[in-house]
């Protein structure tokens, strides 16, 4: 018995002194992430949370300005920030990407899938409901109101679009305030959530009727939206809002403007020359100031410690000016007009093309028109059918849903000669959907995260930001949206 003892003995030294050896030819691989944060009612790390979206600004925008100006606001904020360096939006569209991190939910659940589309179940505006099938287009001023005929008929305005809730509803359900100002009424009654009710402040900018070119009027409406979003910060402290957030669209007007200029001094090669880039260098040193403001406000009133920034972007870079071509959408639209003839609902053509049909026979005369003509119009990829349904919801149980979708060759634009205010975003290029985010706090040091993540899970992270719920978002039961994760 003795003997046997000692063996066992023995061979536990053994092992252990094995183990011991083992490890130390495999050294411990450090923590990828810090301990993750408390975030409950009672114990979580922000009273607020500032939304800066920037429409344009993709990710590799971020990472060359970061990298260029350690001294800049941006910068700054990376310091204390996780940086996902690998975000996409599930749809680069203003209305459709406002509403990814505003939700948690794609196109798949909020409903709307492009700030021009159609709606095959509402009818057009104006008195009565006999026709059905309208136009929705939010980038119109007024935009066009479909009406309702399974209610009334009445008019729906934006947010009663939108089939799901929203960040701001839950804040304020929950009593605290929020605000947004906006580029445009429509995006920001959007953000009012299905009841209407989500937002208490609202600011959209009145154009100037002296601006004589996209840039200067972004400038303009830029300048005024910080202005209030600097008022929201210094007034009585109860009234700050917990939840709030502005639209930047200075870097997105130069890149439009590229296309523009393109028109008129494009030289042999196909590039537009170095005012372009002048141009959007000169937007994103305009936003990285206003940012300065806004962080210095924040100090300034003792708010920082209190508050998380997150920046985003709705859609990333809408072209690269070195490989441009035009092609007139005409051109696209009649294909469809011709082969569908009265089956034909909409067509819209930019950086994509999205086809809208009132009956779903007439699917497969206009998609054989489109192949057959796919190297003269420029298209690169159609996603119909079965193809279009691995990504979003079919034409036929979504009845805002494209029948097609037409994704242009690189560098494709289709765009009219003489266009001044041309609308460019959609599509599934990288270039449109990769884009910036940055999630910045007190509690947070500079780090990079390549994790890939959509944009989606910006929502579920503000409520844990904010100590609530995120299973109370509605878009998170039917597409199970995570928080952004290394921060809980």
């Amino acid at each position: 018995m003795i003997a046997l003892a000692k063996t066992r003995r023995s061979s536990w030294v053994v092992a252990l002194g094995l183990i011991c050896f083992t490890g130390s030819l495999h050294p411990q691989i450090p923590e990828q992430y810090p301990p993750p944060l408390i975030h409950t009612p009672a114990n979580h790390p922000a009273d607020r949370v500032l939304i800066v979206n920037i429409d344009g600004m993709d990710a590799i925008d971020l990472a060359n300005w970061v990298k260029a100006r350690p001294e800049s606001a941006l910068a700054g904020l990376s310091r204390r920030a996780v940086t996902y360096t690998n975000a996409h939006v599930p749809w680069p569209d203003s209305a459709a990407g406002m509403l990814a991190f505003a939700t948690g939910g794609s196109p798949i659940s909020t409903g709307i899938f492009s700030s021009h589309g159609f709606d095959r179940a509402l009818s057009p505006g104006g008195p009565g409901c006999t026709a059905i099938g309208a136009e929705l287009n939010l980038d119109l001023p007024p935009p066009i109101l479909p009406r309702d005929p399974e209610h009334n008929c009445a008019e729906l305005l934006p947010h009663a679009l939108t089939k799901v809730n929203s960040v701001f509803d839950m804040v304020h359900a929950g009593g605290g305030r929020t605000a947004w100002a906006a580029d445009n009424a429509a995006y920001a009654d959007l953000l009012r959530g299905p009841s209407g009710n989500a937002l208490d402040d609202v600011f959209v900018p009145a154009p100037s009727p002296n601006m004589r070119s996209l840039i200067e009027s972004a400038k303009f409406g830029d300048e005024a939206r910080v202005r209030t979003l600097l008022g929201w910060i210094n007034g009585k402290p109860e009234l700050v809002p917990r939840l709030f957030g502005i639209t930047l669209t200075s870097a997105d007007a130069a890149q439009r403007s590229t296309a523009l200029l393109f028109q008129t001094q494009t030289n042999h090669t196909g590039q537009t020359g170095n005012a372009v880039d002048s141009g959007v260098q000169q937007a994103f040193e305009q936003i990285d100031k206003q940012l300065g403001l806004i962080v210095a406000e924040l100090k300034k009133t003792g708010l920082d410690g209190s508050t998380w920034i997150v920046v985003t972007a709705s859609y990333g870079r809408v072209l690269s000016s070195a490989t441009l071509r035009l092609i007139d959408p005409a051109r696209v639209q009649a294909v469809a007009q011709m082969s569908a003839h009265k089956d034909l609902a909409l067509v819209t053509a930019d950086t994509v093309g999205l086809v809208w049909l009132k009956r779903p026979s007439a699917l497969v005369a206009v998609l054989q028109a489109y192949r057959a003509q796919m190297t003269e119009l420029g298209i690169g990829e159609i996603y119909s059918g079965e193809k279009l349904r691995l990504i979003m919801n079919s034409a036929d149980e979504d009845s805002r849903m494209p029948d097609l979708i037409l994704q242009p060759q690189a560098g494709v634009i289709w765009m009219r000669k003489g266009d001044d205010a041309p609308q460019m975003h959609g599509g599934f290029s990288d270039e449109q959907n990769h884009v910036a985010l940055l999630v910045s706090g007190r509690q947070l040091t500079g780090r990079v995260d390549k994790t890939p993540v959509p944009t989606t899970q910006i929502a579920p992270l503000i409520l844990r930001i904010l100590g609530m719920e995120k299973m109370d978002l509605r878009a998170l039961h039917q597409e199970h949206t995570p928080a952004l994760p290394g921060i809980f």
